[in-house]
């Protein structure tokens, strides 16, 4: 078999408000960590490109990059100290 050449690239980006409480951080990145998560993404691709028969002879392929420190994509923790914000604590009520 020939070797594969990259046909096209497509980019999903996890966005999350900015200002959330470590918590909150902390529970949405557990989830994208997770290979369960990885694993039904992978699955969701494989059954779009099953509906297409044109993309029968075409793979695909899930890799994952994190951003680096300098990156605009830091963790919330991170995004606070930059705004001089003090870490979340919870409310006494």
């Amino acid at each position: 078999m020939a070797k594969p050449i990259q046909f096209e690239q497509f980019h999903l980006t996890v966005l999350v408000p900015r200002g959330l409480r470590d918590d909150e951080c902390e529970l949405i990145r557990s989830v994208v960590d997770a290979a369960h998560f990885r694993g039904e993404l992978r699955r969701a691709i494989r059954g779009v490109f099953r509906q297409h028969p044109a993309l029968a002879r075409a793979r695909f392929a899930i890799t994952r990059q994190r951003p680096g420190r300098r990156s605009q994509f830091v963790n919330c923790t991170d995004q606070r100290k930059e705004r001089g914000e003090r870490r979340w604590a919870p409310s006494k009520s």
